[in-house]
């Protein structure tokens, strides 16, 4: 549960600039040393300043901590199962003290004076903590039993936890930069989100505690698999054969664990960096969970219809704890929606039932693997995890509600576009990147494959005209998009060309190495890979040709500009929305059909220059809006008609 939670932490401080395994950064925490979670917790990084401490009987204050010293002090104790009071005070920085809460008043140093901010020398145990949950430090740390914080519109009541109600705070008394819940309900949820709105970084604890409940699935489920193991004589298992493989793969199950953490706590972060940019999305997915799923928004705080207007109007979004939540019911949601269907069937699925077990289990017992009890209800989880993780909460229902798609066959269309585009590479590349350059980037890079993945799954669910075949596609269409990357600098115009190069320069810039970098510059490409790979087949030609007949046609007729220009309308709701949408895909769709026409007639004729002249004069009125777009894609579907 620690090291899972420990993974939010991380998470938070590299979005904020600072890696704190390699960087001095205080704390101040609630728990034991003895504690499994605080205790673990409190090792997981050298360069902790455990700043203060307390729990049900002691309270700790070390106003200028050794970082080394009190590491191997706190190791000490966690080794020992040794509570506060046995902690060396002879360690503790000058003015540092170990009280009992038992005491009815603390006679406290200036230097804990000062590095709490208490003004009087005389406090209670009570007066002393509440200061402690306020202090100014970089990571308020839960690891034991109680909730400390509640919302300004709540009762100490509400928090439903009377033995801390006397030095509990309210979130905006707050001042650490991130607070990471290793035990649960440390805050209300209430308060998480009035905490996140001001700028703090916080979770859902469910989600900080994530890593605990994963790590007893993945051993429930091994234990499964490993009964039907030893009961397929061909194995020669024997009990003390099965302990013995149990024990060897602990740290592969841990890494496997983290892995999990490390992805889920990365796609709440994707989903709030682009927050403001898909509330209406959000909110009309939180209208189906409530329909369909069960979903209680005042239960689950999240906001109701007139806070969502507001926050549109305001330019804002979900905040990070209300989307832990979407997350959660989303990932249920799909999971429940797969199992329905026969895509845990497919032989192409079973890699997500193998990839799940250490690998001294894949290598050796693949067959019984494969028979698992619960190996459906693993497969469709994985899937519904990858994709969620990947794409955002309310990708796979915006696609079925855009395209009249099954959940199976987004599925299936997701599957197909990450393998044909190598998005798994690329984005095991992109990760490897962890502390070598700032974690912005990194997301930022994330977000410009969604994109690209979003618009080619769509293409797939509206333009295939077919369900997807995932043995012929995935091999069909990755020969033909390798093709074009690799012959994209040979296909683009002079324009295109030159806003390829400009990525790639910001690319290399902001740390990107050269391949991926190169990878990341090519996604406007990309972008347009399966309208050009359809016009390659139905007229049996070559990429190339099909390239630079799709991008000569479309530079000419501004009509990239043109989609620019139509992702900037403002939409107030879904339909407005679901337009906006539907235009850009018809300029997609126009463009195909004029790089059609452009290779059977490639001659400039009167009235393409008539168009090109008129599309020019609305790019130039600086105003792009609706009935200008129409009119464009009218002329343009007309010329393509021709």
């Amino acid at each position: 549960t620690a090291r899972g939670a420990w993974e939010s932490v991380k998470r938070h401080f590299r979005e904020l600039g600072t890696d704190i395994q390699t960087t001095d950064f205080d704390v101040v925490g609630v728990g034991d040393m003895a504690g499994d979670v605080f205790g673990n917790g409190m090792l997981l990084s050298p360069h902790i300043r455990l700043v203060g401490a307390f729990n049900h009987v002691h309270i700790v204050c070390d106003p200028n901590p050794d970082v080394a010293s009190s590491f191997k002090e706190r190791e000490r104790l966690f080794r020992e199962v040794k509570g506060w009071d046995h902690y060396d005070t002879k360690l503790l920085s000058k003015g540092g003290r170990i009280y009992n809460r038992s005491e009815k008043s603390l006679t406290l140093t200036p230097e804990i004076m000062a590095r709490f901010d208490i003004a009087k020398d005389k406090v209670t145990p009570a007066e002393l903590m509440n200061a402690m949950l306020k202090a100014r430090t970089d990571l308020l740390w839960f690891g034991g039993i109680g909730t400390f914080i509640k919302a300004t519109s709540e009762s100490h009541a509400d928090a439903g936890d009377k033995a801390n109600e006397a030095f509990r705070i309210d979130a905006p008394e707050i001042r650490a930069k991130v607070v990471g819940e290793g035990a649960n309900l440390g805050c209300t949820q209430k308060a998480r989100v009035e905490y996140a709105a001001l700028g703090g970084r916080i979770n859902a604890d469910f989600i900080d505690n994530s890593g605990g409940v994963n790590s007893s699935d993945v051993e429930v489920n091994i234990k499964i698999a490993m009964t039907d193991i030893m009961h397929n004589p061909a194995n020669k298992m024997d009990l003390q054969k099965r302990n013995v493989l149990l024990a060897k793969m602990t740290e592969e199950v841990a890494g496997l664990v983290l892995r999990n953490s490390y992805q889920q706590v990365q796609g709440i972060s994707l989903m709030t960096l682009q927050a403001p940019q898909t509330l209406i999305t959000d909110a009309q997915f939180i209208r189906v969970l409530e329909r369909d799923q069960g979903l209680k928004r005042k239960l689950e705080n999240l906001p109701d219809e007139e806070e969502i207007e507001r926050r549109r109007a305001a330019g804002l979004g979900l905040y990070r704890p209300e989307l832990c939540i979407v997350q959660s019911y989303a990932k249920i949601a799909y999971t429940s929606e797969l199992l329905a269907s026969d895509i845990p069937d497919q032989p192409e699925m079973q890699d997500f039932l193998i990839s799940y077990f250490p690998k001294p289990m894949q290598e050796k017992y693949t067959d019984d693997l494969l028979g698992h009890q619960l190996g459906r209800e693993i497969i469709a989880m994985r899937i519904a995890n990858s994709i969620v993780n990947r794409m955002g909460a309310a990708f796979i229902k915006s696609r079925m509600d855009a395209t009249g798609a099954s959940c199976a066959d987004v599925v299936r269309a997701f599957l197909v576009v990450r393998e044909a585009f190598g998005l798994r590479d690329l984005w095991d590349r992109i990760e490897a990147l962890d502390r070598k350059i700032p974690a912005m980037v990194q997301l930022r890079a994330m977000m410009g494959l969604q994109e690209t993945a979003d618009r080619a799954i769509t293409w797939f669910l509206t333009r295939l005209g077919r369900t997807p075949n995932l043995a012929k596609d995935i091999p069909a269409f990755r020969e033909q998009v390798d093709k074009l990357r690799a012959g994209a600098d040979g296909a683009l115009p002079a324009g295109l060309k030159a806003i390829v190069a400009q990525r790639l320069q910001d690319a290399l810039g902001n740390g990107l190495p050269e391949k991926v970098a190169r990878d990341i510059s090519l996604l406007p490409v990309l972008d347009s890979a399966f309208d050009i790979i359809r016009i390659t087949a139905e007229r049996k030609g070559n990429i190339a040709a099909a390239a630079k007949a799709y991008f000569r046609v479309g530079e000419y007729f501004h009509v990239d500009s043109l989609r620019a220009g139509a992702e900037a309308i403002p939409a107030a709701d879904r339909w407005a929305q679901e337009a906006r949408s539907g235009l850009i895909e018809q300029l997609y769709g126009v463009q195909a059909a004029l790089a059609v026409q452009y290779l059977k007639e490639p001659e400039e004729t009167a009235e393409a220059q008539s168009i090109k002249g008129m599309i020019e004069s609305i790019l130039n009125t600086g105003t792009i809006d609706t009935p200008r777009l129409m009119i464009a894609i009218q002329r343009l579907q007309q010329l393509a008609a021709r």
